[in-house]
């Protein structure tokens, strides 16, 4: 998205953060002037807030490196407690930048909160927390690079730095005038955050979002496993997501004007399947079971599938009942699956959620046009009932497929899920469909399954100082407080160029330099110390 483009569209949303800038669009604006109105009110009321100390404006996190022998898209990664630095044989993508190990601690940061074992929630929510997880992580890399740009005597030179990287959105909004970083006025402290907070988020959908939602899913199933479904609603979800995006002092979530798009429809899907009482009981089952057998939908033409749907449905609720029967077993007591299904049927029946999600959640995976040469509806249906090799089907007495509570999909109601409606023309990306509990991405951010595995060698423990936003540097910062992270900057600045990149033989020529100055100073020193007698 164009910075033109960005800054009209979040100028309608977010009225007090006047993203009309002066200098892109000429003159004092209106939303500049009701910025001022609108707004004093809650700019005072922050203003008498008692102010919180800077104890450590600088924070030395401690890293790695892990000298691989093959190439991977990962420059860090934060895992199990410590980051790594790849470092790859004159590659030099993989140079160090101060802001990439401060996302990386980021993570670190988020991960404390133990989001991913501690707390009951959605599978939205929890996906969602994933993704915010990294949008906080780059947000904290821009802020960090935000600092390099005002610790830096040349400005362009950093504008110019990061001008081909995600921050580029940033970057050129700065250069063309629309926010200021070195303003004090709480009017432009105001506009700067609610552009960062929603420019980084925008910034992160249109470039990573794909990327990460296979892992993601993955992830949510896992968790899904662990903590099941959450028995009620509860205020985890904000609590967390104001933790990640308490950054320097200033909770960035108060910023955004939306929340991450859900546009997988299995993470939609297990999210309403926690949300029906007949079916939730199976946890991470059901869910399997369910989210593996809708690749049977592609089977059948689209007038058939809200009736495959359903029968997975129910399916999923039989083959989960009968989950510690042998296939003997049941083959000698038939009447356990028909015992079963008649439970679940009476079951769903009288379950209005079961239909709330048929109404609202089959859709994301019936839209989209299906053409069928064979449509072998029987066929499909033993697929769905087939378990332990056995079709349970022929074990229940009078079954009929037809048989499903919700007959037919009422479009028209579907335009009221606005949290959906981007399924209104069909963007279910067959790349992130999960089929039979897989899913592949060509641009997933891991080494290709098909890759050999690099061997590591993994140095000792390195330590780097950065900016410490973890206390309220943006808000309570003294000069010596600016002044000690504006010096931690210059002393990373400072470190040679050759020794932050990956080429070998450029730093092997640095460090004999090094040794041959340091061997005539050695022999320079004595003879001053003579000649001074």
């Amino acid at each position: 998205m164009k910075i033109k483009e960005f800054l009209h569209k979040y100028a309608k949303k977010i009225a007090f953060t006047s993203l009309l800038g002066v200098s892109i669009f000429g003159g004092t604006t209106y939303v500049a002037q009701k910025i001022s109105e609108d707004n004093k009110a809650k700019v005072e009321q922050k203003a008498k807030l008692p102010v919180k100390k800077v104890k450590k404006p600088v924070y030395e996190l401690s890293y790695r490196n892990d000298t691989l022998q093959k190439v991977t898209s990962i420059l860090l990664y934060y895992s199990r407690g410590i980051i790594t630095r790849n470092f790859v044989e004159n590659n030099n993508s993989y140079r160090m930048q101060m802001p990439y190990f401060a996302h990386e601690e980021w993570h670190h940061h988020n991960d404390s909160i133990n989001y991913r074992s501690r707390y009951p929630l959605k599978p939205l929510e929890y996906y969602r927390l994933c993704m915010h997880d990294e949008v906080s992580a780059n947000l904290v890399a821009i802020l960090t690079a935000r600092y390099e740009y005002l610790a830096a005597q040349n400005k362009k030179e950093i504008i110019n730095r990061y001008k081909n990287s995600y921050m580029k959105f940033y970057f050129e909004a700065i250069e063309k005038g629309a926010i200021n970083p070195e303003s004090k006025d709480s009017v432009d402290i105001e506009k700067e955050r609610a552009f960062l907070a929603n420019g980084t988020l925008e910034m992160w959908e249109q470039k990573y979002k794909k990327t990460y939602t296979p892992r993601t899913y993955r992830s949510l199933l896992r968790f899904i496993g662990r903590m099941g479904f959450p028995h009620k609603d509860n205020h985890n979800y904000n609590y967390i997501r104001n933790y990640m995006y308490t950054i320097g002092g200033v909770n960035f979530a108060d910023y955004l004007t939306k929340d991450i798009e859900a546009q997988n429809a299995n993470v939609i899907l297990a999210d309403g399947i926690s949300n029906v009482p007949s079916l939730k009981s199976g946890n991470k089952e059901i869910t399997d079971i369910i989210i593996n057998k809708c690749s049977l939908l592609k089977e059948v033409s689209s007038e058939n599938q809200l009736e495959v749907f359903q029968n997975i449905l129910i399916a999923s609720k039989i083959q989960y009942m009968l989950r510690n029967k042998s296939a003997d077993e049941i083959k000698q007591k038939p009447q356990l699956a028909d015992m079963c299904y008649r439970q679940t049927m009476s079951l769903i029946t009288k379950d209005v959620a079961f239909n709330r999600l048929v109404a609202e959640i089959a859709p994301l995976h019936l839209l989209h046009s299906v053409k069928v040469k064979d449509d072998n509806l029987a066929e499909t249906m033993k697929k769905i009932y087939t378990f332990k090799d056995i079709n349970l089907a022929e074990y229940i007495e009078g079954f009929d497929m037809h048989n499903v509570p919700v007959k037919k999909f009422d479009r028209s109601s579907y335009k009221n899920f606005d949290e959906y409606s981007f399924y209104a023309n069909p963007l279910l990306d067959k790349e992130l469909v999960m089929v039979g509990g897989k899913a592949s991405t060509p641009n997933m951010v891991t080494v290709s399954a098909n890759t050999p595995t690099a061997k590591k060698r993994i140095s000792e423990i390195y330590h780097l100082k950065i900016p410490n936003f973890r206390e309220p540097i943006l808000t309570s910062a003294s000069q010596k407080d600016t002044e000690e992270i504006f010096s931690v900057i210059r002393e990373f600045e400072a470190i040679p160029r050759e020794l932050k990149e990956c080429n070998m033989v450029a730093q092997r020529k640095y460090m004999e330099k090094q040794d041959s100055l340091n061997n005539i100073s050695a022999n320079i020193a004595p003879q001053n110390a003579d000649y001074g007698r």
